[in-house]
């Protein structure tokens, strides 16, 4: 039992320590928001969740079950915030003022087996609006590259858990999202985009890891990939490279 314990907490504090070394994708307009995966086992479940990633922002997302087979979910992200990361060359800085909200219906049932012991299936809907900058100078005299857009998503979500302990919980989530650029508005120091429409299609595996009763620890890792061929400027940008999902947080069953 010792070593299983230390074995969880080594695990998490890796996962942990990758989510703080969270990466930003240098050149997409697009970048991905947290998998929220409820792992809803009975009727009249409510749970709660809340989230930070570096370069994801902060998360809230709740849910319902509705029955023993059905659930409702809804969440969002605000992103508004600036940052460095290491490019290349030199530091590139980001300033982002993202924000996304998103809501579903899904239907959970249990499986007999030893590799998983439930599967959620959510479909639903969101919309966001995007605005990043990026730029070698800190102060952002003047802007490298630039995205303005609103967009609207229509996702499809499966989960799956699984067989730990009564305080761990490892689970796997895609999801499955086409993903429609309104107006997509690019600049940069040589290269420009004005009023194009996008659609792209994205599919999101992260590992989702939670820790503790009630309350309890969470993790995620993933990544975000573009399945279509992403739209490139005439310089070569383009708007749908892939991104990386890292992020800490917690989460409440609030009823259970």
């Amino acid at each position: 039992m010792k070593i299983q314990s230390t074995q969880t907490f080594v695990f998490l504090s890796l996962i942990w320590l990758i989510s703080a070394c969270s990466l930003i994708s240098h050149h997409s307009g697009y970048d991905a928001n947290p998998v929220y995966a409820p792992f809803h086992e009975k009727a009249n479940e409510l749970k709660l969740s809340a989230g930070y990633g570096r370069v994801l922002g902060i998360q809230g997302n709740a849910s319902y079950s509705l029955s023993n087979r059905i659930a409702v979910m809804a969440g969002g992200v605000y992103n508004h915030q600036t940052i460095g990361t290491i490019g290349i060359l030199d530091e590139i800085y980001f300033k982002i003022k993202s924000h996304y909200a998103e809501g579903g219906i899904g239907y959970y049932f249990p499986v007999e087996g030893k590799a998983i012991t439930q599967v959620e299936i959510f479909a639903g809907l969101g919309s966001g609006i995007i605005n990043k900058k990026t730029d070698f100078d800190k102060n952002f005299s003047g802007s490298y590259q630039e995205w303005n857009s609103s967009f609207q998503k229509t996702f499809i979500l499966i989960t799956a858990k699984k067989p730990t302990t009564d305080n761990l919980d490892i689970g796997f989530a895609n999801r499955l999202s086409l993903i429609h650029f309104d107006k997509l508005q690019y600049s940069s120091y040589n290269d420009s985009a004005r009023n194009t429409n996008l659609n792209s299609l994205v599919t999101e595996p992260v590992l989702i890891v939670n820790y503790g009763k009630r309350l309890k620890f969470t993790s995620q890792v993933g990544v975000a990939i573009p399945l279509t061929t992403p739209f490139k400027t005439t310089s070569g940008t383009r708007y749908a490279n892939a991104s990386g999902i890292f992020q800490i947080g917690v989460k409440y069953d609030l009823i259970k």
